[in-house]
């Protein structure tokens, strides 16, 4: 802990405040880490005891923590920069830190601003913050509030390649923008102007399609566009490929429309596919990974608390097909 300043340790409290059980014992398993215990409590003093052992940096558990405000329930879009505009990417930006340790997520105002921005040889990293409001309404005691909300809406661009990935949390109920169109748009269009470029949308039919024979994930459902219509297939719970209805109406589909796959976890491709596939260098999963994949615009949707490498395994596969 010795490594730490009072305002790190300030910022792994909030973070081990927010953070759940599930969570904190992923984190040490993909560490290679003895996890105990799996009780919040039990879990957070181990990781401090990691800590102080030198078993773990505080500086990553810091990274970590903040990555799951950037990466839990979040609306991913995809898009890309030519290789014409790459090199007059802008690179100076408010708030820069100069290491991802020091980068922290402040409350934000109305009007959203820049909590921090992060640049090396091969990232763009800009987090922008938003307050809004949520409705609760107390119906036996007739009575409406609004308690406020931080949104958290992450940038990043790859400079090597263009690749870029704008993360947004939900809108909530009140906000300055009027309509979720509005606020999606607006921090697309924020990003443009900031960078100096113009994005491109990907969309995600060829992913899907590869999708579809891939070992490693379990389509839930489907939503296609065939000759006569829309169909969807729901395997409710169970693999859509694995029903009956599912070769018949996969020689009639002429697109992709959107889908929710699982992305399996090492053990369980191994054990159904005999193989893993390609993981463009990423940590293999250790659990299975929910998500909601839209084919254009190019949306990928994670329902569940993700750990950065989760989120980067998912994007990084559908990258490569993409």
């Amino acid at each position: 802990m010795s490594t730490l300043n009072a305002t790190q340790l300030h910022d792994l409290d909030l973070g081990f405040e927010r953070a759940s059980a599930v969570v904190l014992q992923y984190y040490l398993k993909y560490q290679g880490l003895s996890v105990g215990a799996v009780v919040k409590e039990k879990l957070v003093e181990r990781i401090r005891g990691y800590i102080h052992d030198r078993a773990l940096e505080g500086s990553d558990v810091l990274i970590m923590l903040r990555e799951l405000q950037e990466n839990r329930n979040k609306r991913v879009y995809l898009y890309s920069i030519s290789r014409r505009e790459l090199p007059g990417l802008a690179t100076e930006f408010e708030r820069a830190v100069s290491n991802l340790a020091s980068a922290r997520i402040r409350r934000g105002t109305e009007a959203g601003e820049i909590a921090y921005s992060y640049v090396d040889a091969s990232t763009v990293r800009i987090c922008f913050v938003e307050q809004q409001q949520d409705v609760v309404v107390d119906v036996p005691a007739r009575h409406v509030t609004t308690i406020p909300v931080t949104n958290v809406i992450l940038l990043q661009v790859d400079r090597s390649n263009g690749w870029v990935t704008l993360s947004y949390d939900p809108p909530s109920r009140i906000m300055r923008h009027g309509s979720q169109e509005a606020y999606y748009r607006s921090y697309l269009q924020r990003s443009e102007h900031l960078l100096g470029v113009t994005f491109r949308a990907l969309g995600l039919a060829r992913a899907m399609e590869s999708l579809q024979s891939s070992p490693l994930v379990k389509p839930r459902h489907l939503v296609v566009d065939t000759n006569d219509g829309s169909v969807q297939i729901t395997g409710d719970g169970v693999d859509c490929r694995e029903m009956g209805v599912a070769p018949g109406v996969e020689r009639f589909v002429t697109g992709r429309e959107r889908g929710l796959y699982d992305w399996l976890p090492a053990d369980k491709a191994r054990v159904q596919f005999g193989r893993f596939g390609v993981y463009s260098g990423e940590i293999p999963l250790l659990r299975s990974v929910p998500t909601d994949l839209q084919c254009d615009p190019g949306m990928v949707r994670f329902s569940r608390d993700c750990l950065s490498n989760e989120v980067g395994y998912v994007l990084s596969q559908i990258r490569a097909v993409a």
